[in-house]
């Protein structure tokens, strides 16, 4: 049986990678590709083929919409057993001048909507009885790190989220990881690096291996644990960061 794998976020960033990996490591994996914005598939779709990668349109913060979505795939395509939760934002703000609403989507986006992504596809997977799914925690998810608390918090809650479906799931044949990658050169970081608000060469020097990560290096990891070489894994957050806590401890 073909994998049928989901990718949120997969519009950029590590998203983009995930998913680009996961077509070229199997000729017979299909990818449904899902981001906030609609049109943007077309070189995947091109190199891999239309039939192997199927675009949606989805905001993963509207519950009741992911679970349609996740039912309407596993009607069409088949049960999913492959989840990548990717999707995320965030904001650099003084915790004292943080707006509510800012919490909330950051919160909304980053938790609740890997949340609502692996229950959905949990029920088919625990149904069938198999399944791997790999959430996106962060490596600021062991440190405190000023002007991010949304974000942190809302990190922290996803190792937790992890680790308790690990358990939970288990039994059914299905296995919940996480990566925590260090800073990764993706468009998010890069904003940061233009607007100042990050300094590459202070944050490269944080990293043991004095530099930056790279989208591609994160989807090998999550392609990994995906895989049947991960077998015996579930409920690990696996840093991806060059180093950088072993550094910052």
């Amino acid at each position: 049986m073909s994998d049928i794998a989901i990718v949120t976020g997969a519009a950029s960033g590590i998203g983009y990678r995930v998913a680009e990996r996961l077509l070229a490591c199997d000729p017979s994996r299909r990818c449904v590709v899902v981001d906030r914005e609609a049109g943007w598939s077309h070189e995947l779709a091109e190199r891999y083929g239309s039939e192997r990668v199927l675009e949606t349109a989805l905001d993963v913060t509207d519950h009741m919409a992911v679970r349609a979505c996740v039912d309407d795939i596993a009607e069409r395509l088949g049960v999913p057993t492959q989840l990548v939760n990717c999707a995320g934002i965030q904001y650099n703000c003084a915790a004292l001048d943080l707006s509510i609403d800012d919490w909330n989507r950051v919160l909304s986006t980053n938790l609740t909507g890997t949340f609502s992504f692996c229950q959905a596809v949990g029920r088919h997977m625990v149904a069938a009885g198999t399944g791997a799914i790999v959430n996106l925690a962060s490596i600021s998810m062991w440190f405190g790190f000023p002007r991010r608390l949304p974000y942190i918090a809302s990190k922290c809650a996803v190792g937790g989220l992890t680790q308790t479906l690990a358990v939970e799931w288990a039994d059914a044949g299905v296995r919940v990881n996480a990566v925590a990658p260090g800073v990764i050169e993706t468009p998010l970081v890069q904003a940061g690096f233009d607007h100042g608000d990050i300094d590459r060469e202070y944050v490269s020097g944080h990293h043991a291996l004095g530099r930056l990560g790279q989208p591609t290096e994160v989807a090998a990891a999550v392609e990994f644990l995906l895989s049947d070489d991960a077998s015996f894994i579930t409920g690990e957050i696996l840093n991806v960061d060059g180093g950088f806590r072993l550094k910052k401890i």
